[in-house]
C-alpha cells in the first residue's frame, strides 16, 4: 500500500532543527571570559569582542642619559609617561591594569608593583591607570639603547632611550709651578698647573705633604711645606713636587715635576737650572717647539744643543720667549750635518742654557733625542659629526708651525683648518662634508689624519677621525595597527625629523604621502591616506547570490608598508606590513548565478523503475516533490 506524503510534517521537523541550533549558539555565545571586560560597558568597548585596539602612547623624558663617571654617583633617571586611549580619544576606566617592562635598568613608581609581586619596581611593572595615564622612573644599569614597552590586551606602545657611558677623564698631566722658588721655611702659597685636576688631590714637596687650598681642572693652589733638609745660606735645594690626583675614583693618577720647585735660602748670584724639558724627541728638519722649565733665566739668554762629536758641534736654538723660569725654544736643524758625515745617526744632543750677562750656564738633565721624522701618537676625538665643524686635537712630536693637516675620506684627502700648533699638539677644526663626502645615512666615513710641515716638508700619518652621518630615523610600530583610509594613528620610533622636514608614506617608498599634525623625535601623529596608485588588494572569496557557494571575489584587508623620511637629508626607514589597511569597498563580484535543481519528479527519469516517468507516476504529488518512490 502506497502512503501519501505529508508535506507540513517536513516542514515542521526542518524549523525545530533550526531553533536547536540557534538555542546552542545563543547559550555559546552568553559565556563571558572571567579576564575581559564586559563588551559595551566602558569607553573602550569594541561592542561584542570584549577586546579593544588601545591607542598607547609612552614618552621618555628625558630620552637620553649618561652614565656618571664615578660608579658611586647618583644614576641619572628619566620620567616615563604612558598614555592611553581609545579610537574615540577616551581613556579605559580607572583602575584598569597595564604592563609596562624595560629591555635593561629597571622601572619605579608607587602606583605600580612588580610583575613578579613585591614592591614597585624592577624590569616589569603593573601599573593601575587613572584617568587613562601612569608615570614611572626609569634608572639605566649599562650604557646602549634601551626599549621602554607598555601593553594592554592585545595593544602595545613603545619608546626608546639612549643610555651613554661615562666620558673618559681628561689625561692628568702637570706643566709647572708659580713660583717655583721660595724660602726653606715654607708657607708660600704656589699654583701647580697642568690640565685634568680632579678633587680630592694629594701634593708633596721633596716627600713633605703640601695643604691644598683649592683645586681647579687646570691647576692647584697649595701651601709650599717648609723644606724636607735643611738648606744652607746661599745654597739652593731642588726638589720633585708630586700630585696624586682623583684619589678613591675609577681613575685615578699621579704626575711629577723634577726640580719642579726650589728652596733658596739667600744668596747673591743667580745660577739657571733646568728642570724639564718638553718634547725631548723631534725631526731632523728641526724647528720643534720645546718648553724649558726651570729657575734663575736672565735675559739675554742663549741655548745652545751640544752634540757628541769629535769637533765639539754646538748648535744655537732660537728662543722664542723667555721668563725666569720658562723658555721656548726651536730646535736646530740638522739635516746638513747629517748629510756632510759632521753627525751620525742616532743624534742625541745636550741641551744647555746660559745667562749671557754672568756667563752662568747649567745643562739640562734630560736630552733631545732627533728621529727621522715627525710622529703622531693619538688623535681625539676620533668620531665627529660631518655637519658640524669641531675641535679636534693631534697628539704626537716634531710638529713645526707652519702645518698642513688633512683627514682621508672615501679616498680624498680632505684639507683642515689649523686652529694652533705646538711641537706636541695640532688642535685643528674639522671641515663640514658636503657632496658625495656625506657618509651614509647613520654610518660613517673617515681615516688617518696627515700632517705635514710646510717648510720643512717633514710628513706623518696616523690616528683616524670618522665622520658619522646624518642619523637615520626608525619605525618601531603604528597604534592602531588596522582600519580605513582616514584612521588616526600615533607612529613610534626614534630619531624622527622635525615636522617641517618629516614625509610619512604608505606604501612604500614611492606610496601616499600621509597627513602629519604634529610630531616628536619619537612619535609622529597622522591619518591613514588612500592607497597608493598600483596598490593592490588581497581578494577572498565570497557568495552573493546566496545559493552557499563562494563563486565570487572581494577586497579584504590588506598589509601596507610604512615609511618615514626626512626631506632635508633623504634619509628614511620602513616598516614593512606595518598596518593592516582596510579597503572601501567590499562588494561581491562575479559570482556566476545559482544552477538550476532538477527534482526527481521534473528529471525525465524513471526513478523507482515502475514505467511510469515524472507527472505520469502518481507518487509525484507536484513538480517540487523529489521523491517518485512509494
Amino acid at each position: 500500500m502506497k502512503h501519501t506524503k505529508n508535506w507540513q510534517t517536513k516542514t515542521s521537523t526542518a524549523v525545530a532543527s533550526l531553533a536547536l541550533l540557534a538555542g546552542v549558539l545563543a547559550a555559546c555565545t552568553s559565556k563571558s571570559s572571567p579576564t575581559a571586560p564586559t563588551p559595551g560597558n566602558g569607553p573602550g568597548s569594541s561592542g561584542g569582542s570584549g577586546t579593544t585596539a588601545w591607542n598607547i602612547n609612552v614618552n621618555a623624558s628625558p630620552s637620553s642619559l649618561s652614565l656618571p663617571a664615578v660608579p658611586t654617583d647618583p644614576a641619572p633617571t628619566s620620567t616615563i609617561t604612558v598614555t592611553v586611549r581609545n579610537s574615540s580619544g577616551n581613556p579605559p576606566p580607572n583602575g584598569t591594569t597595564i604592563v609596562v617592562s624595560t629591555s635593561s635598568g629597571s622601572l619605579t613608581s608607587a602606583a605600580c608593583t612588580a610583575a613578579t609581586g613585591g614592591a614597585g619596581s624592577g624590569s616589569s611593572v603593573i601599573c593601575q591607570l587613572s584617568s587613562g595615564q601612569t608615570s614611572l622612573i626609569f634608572t639605566p644599569t649599562g650604557a646602549g639603547t634601551v626599549l621602554i614597552t607598555a601593553s594592554l590586551e592585545q595593544s602595545s606602545g613603545s619608546t626608546q632611550i639612549v643610555v651613554g657611558g661615562a666620558a673618559p677623564p681628561t689625561v692628568f698631566h702637570l706643566d709647572h709651578v708659580t713660583p717655583n722658588v721660595g724660602d726653606p721655611g715654607g708657607g708660600i702659597h704656589a699654583s701647580i698647573f697642568g690640565q685634568g685636576f680632579e678633587a680630592p688631590i694629594s701634593v708633596s714637596f721633596g716627600g713633605s705633604s703640601a695643604q691644598v687650598l683649592s683645586v681647579a681642572p687646570d691647576h692647584a693652589v697649595v701651601v709650599v711645606p717648609r723644606s724636607p733638609t735643611p738648606v744652607a745660606v746661599g745654597a739652593t735645594l731642588p726638589v720633585t713636587v708630586s700630585v696624586s690626583n682623583a684619589i678613591g675614583s675609577t681613575h685615578p693618577a699621579s704626575d711629577s715635576l723634577v726640580n719642579g720647585f726650589v728652596y733658596s735660602n739667600g744668596g747673591t748670584v743667580v745660577q739657571p737650572q733646568v728642570f724639564s724639558v718638553t718634547p725631548t724627541t723631534g725631526p731632523q728638519e728641526g724647528h720643534t717647539q720645546i718648553v724649558i722649565n726651570g729657575s734663575g733665566f736672565q735675559q739675554p739668554v742663549q741655548v745652545l744643543f751640544r752634540f757628541a762629536t769629535l769637533t765639539g758641534l754646538d748648535l744655537e736654538a732660537p728662543v722664542v720667549d723667555a721668563t725666569a723660569n720658562r723658555l721656548v725654544v726651536l730646535t736646530p736643524d740638522i739635516r746638513a750635518y747629517l748629510a756632510s758625515g759632521a753627525l751620525v745617526n742616532p743624534v742625541i744632543a745636550t741641551i744647555r742654557v746660559i745667562n749671557l750677562n754672568s756667563g752662568f750656564a747649567t745643562d739640562a738633565g734630560q736630552s733631545f733625542a732627533y728621529g727621522a721624522s715627525m710622529r703622531i701618537t693619538s688623535v681625539g676625538p676620533g668620531t665627529v659629526p660631518f655637519d658640524v665643524p669641531t675641535l679636534v686635537t693631534i697628539f704626537g712630536s716634531g710638529f713645526d708651525e707652519p702645518v698642513a693637516v688633512s683627514i682621508a675620506v672615501g679616498g680624498t684627502q680632505v684639507a683642515q683648518q689649523v686652529i694652533s700648533v705646538s711641537g706636541t699638539e695640532i688642535v685643528i677644526r674639522t671641515t663640514a662634508l658636503t657632496g658625495g663626502l656625506i657618509p651614509p645615512c647613520g654610518g660613517s666615513s673617515g681615516g688617518p689624519v696627515t700632517v705635514t710641515n710646510i717648510e720643512g716638508g717633514a710628513t706623518a700619518t696616523g690616528g683616524g677621525v670618522f665622520f658619522t652621518g646624518p642619523p637615520r630615523p626608525i619605525v618601531l610600530g603604528v597604534s592602531p595597527t588596522f582600519g580605513p583610509a582616514g584612521t588616526p594613528v600615533i607612529i613610534t620610533g626614534s630619531g624622527f625629523p622635525p615636522l617641517s622636514s618629516l614625509r610619512v608614506l604608505f606604501g612604500g617608498a614611492t606610496g601616499s604621502s600621509a597627513p602629519v599634525s604634529s610630531s616628536t623625535p619619537t612619535t609622529i601623529n597622522a591619518t591613514v591616506p588612500n592607497a597608493p596608485s598600483g596598490f593592490t588588494f588581497s581578494q577572498g572569496a565570497c557568495d552573493a547570490n546566496g545559493d552557499g557557494n563562494p563563486g565570487g571575489h572581494q577586497n579584504i584587508p590588506t598589509s601596507i608598508d610604512i615609511t618615514v623620511r626626512d626631506l632635508v637629508t633623504s634619509c628614511e626607514s620602513t616598516l614593512t606590513n606595518a598596518f593592516l589597511l582596510t579597503p572601501s569597498s567590499t562588494t561581491c563580484l562575479d559570482d556566476p548565478p545559482p544552477t538550476p535543481t532538477a527534482t526527481q519528479c521534473t528529471d525525465t527519469f524513471d526513478n523507482d523503475g515502475d514505467t511510469l516517468i515524472d507527472a505520469a507516476d502518481p507518487q509525484c504529488s507536484s513538480p517540487a516533490d523529489n521523491d517518485e518512490s512509494t
